[in-house]
C-alpha cells in the first residue's frame, strides 16, 4: 500500500537569500528542472506543472535582470519589471515547496526535487548585510534625508542602523544608533554637511555585520 503524506516534512526555502543571490536562485532552478522530472512527486501532475512555472518565471526573470542592468535609461522600468519577475519567480517555488510538502512523505522526497529537506523547527538564516542603500535628499535648504535598505519585493526584515560623522570607516570612528528598525531612516542636519550611514540585518536577537557605508550629504 502507497504511505500517504503526512505533511510533517518541511522544505527550507530562504528567499530573503536567494533575492540577494541570483547565482545561489539559478543553481536552484537548475537543479529543480535537472532532478524534479526523476523524483517520484513528479508523477502529479499539478507539481509538473509547478516545475515548469518555475523555469518558466526563472527565464522571466533573467530576461528582466539583464534588461534593468544594460539600459540606464530605463533603469526605474527595469528595475520594476524586474521586481515583479523575481515576485513571480519566488510565488512559483513557494507553491512547488507547497504542494512538494503536501505529497512527500519522507525527507527524501523533497531532496528528490532539488530542496534542502527539514523537520521541527526551521534554522535561522545566515545574516548578511544589505548590499545596497539608497539615499533620497530632500528639498534644498531642508537638511533632511532619507536612506532605505534597497530591496525587491515584499519583506518583512529587521534592520539595526547607525551613522558617523567621520569621512571615514575606521577603528577609532564614533557611531550614533538610529532608532527604528525597518529598512528606512529619516536623518537631519545643516545642510552641506556629510554623514556615513551603515545598516545591519537583524533576525531573532541576532545581527549581521554591518553594511558598506551610504554617503549622506544633507540638502
Amino acid at each position: 500500500m502507497a504511505k500517504q503524506p503526512t505533511n510533517d516534512f518541511h522544505v527550507l526555502l530562504d528567499l530573503n537569500a536567494l533575492s540577494a543571490d541570483d547565482t545561489a536562485r539559478e543553481k536552484l532552478v537548475m537543479a529543480i528542472q535537472k532532478m524534479g522530472p526523476q523524483s517520484p512527486l513528479y508523477s502529479d501532475p499539478t507539481i509538473q506543472a509547478a516545475v515548469t512555472n518555475v523555469g518558466k518565471t526563472f527565464s522571466t526573470y533573467v530576461t528582466a535582470r539583464q534588461a534593468a542592468a544594460q539600459s540606464a535609461k530605463q533603469h526605474a522600468l527595469d528595475t520594476a519589471t524586474a521586481s515583479n519577475a523575481q515576485a513571480a519567480s519566488n510565488k512559483s517555488l513557494v507553491l512547488l515547496r507547497a504542494l512538494a510538502q503536501n505529497a512527500a512523505t519522507n525527507e527524501s522526497d523533497l531532496t528528490s526535487m532539488a530542496f534542502t529537506a527539514y523537520t521541527g523547527k526551521p534554522p535561522a538564516p545566515p545574516l548578511v548585510p544589505p548590499d545596497q542603500l539608497d539615499v533620497k535628499s530632500g528639498k534644498k535648504g531642508s537638511g533632511v534625508s532619507r536612506v532605505v535598505v534597497h530591496e525587491l519585493g515584499p519583506t518583512k526584515r529587521r534592520y539595526a542602523a547607525r551613522m558617523t560623522t567621520s569621512s571615514s570607516i575606521t577603528p577609532t570612528s564614533v557611531f550614533e544608533p538610529l532608532p527604528g528598525t525597518g529598512k528606512l531612516r529619516k536623518l537631519s542636519g545643516q545642510p552641506g554637511t556629510t554623514v556615513l550611514v551603515q545598516f545591519a540585518l537583524v533576525y531573532r536577537g541576532q545581527q549581521s555585520d554591518w553594511s558598506t557605508p551610504a554617503t549622506v550629504t544633507f540638502p
